[in-house]
């Protein structure tokens, strides 16, 4: 297995992983929209070519094609403070170890480029069991930190990106 930046030819097989991560969720009754993947990809990859890009792109790829997706960003921590936040758009891969390679090419990324980073990342049940990621990842140094809560609410049936 490869991990790499993603890049323009990449965005069939994101779209296919994100198809298959949305189909395996507890949202897979929500509307997805693959034009707004694309555009995503689009807009990530088009980014990273600037000197100090914010989001990042990684991409698993096995033998038979992609086999995960690693969508992160830096920001700001608050306005107020001169640190950044590290985080996630999307996660998600299909090979054993892919995800966890995802990330650490990304904290890699992150701490080529910005001084001080907080690295936080939510955790949910919505396709991954969070319990089981937690554990790996205090073994790889992170700690928890809060609760996740959520509220859902429906006015839909087509999402308007």
């Amino acid at each position: 297995m490869i991990i790499r930046e993603g890049t323009f030819q990449d965005t069939p097989g994101i779209v296919e992983l994100a198809r298959h991560a949305h189909a395996s969720s507890d949202y897979r009754d929500v509307p997805i929209s693959e034009d707004h993947i694309k555009q995503i990809v689009r807009q990530v990859v088009a980014r990273s070519m600037v000197d100090r890009p914010q989001h990042a792109l990684f991409v698993a790829e096995g033998k038979t094609g992609l086999c995960g997706v690693f969508l992160g960003l830096v920001l700001p921590l608050y306005e107020c403070l001169s640190c950044t936040i590290a985080s996630n758009h999307f996660w998600y891969a299909t090979a054993p170890r892919a995800g966890m390679k995802l990330l650490e090419a990304f904290v890699d990324w992150a701490e080529q480029r910005f001084d001080w980073i907080l690295f936080r990342f939510g955790l949910n049940d919505a396709v991954i069991e969070a319990e089981r990621l937690a554990t790996v990842m205090e073994w790889r140094g992170f700690r928890r930190s809060g609760v996740i809560v959520e509220k859902e609410y429906r006015a839909w049936p087509q999402a308007d990106f």
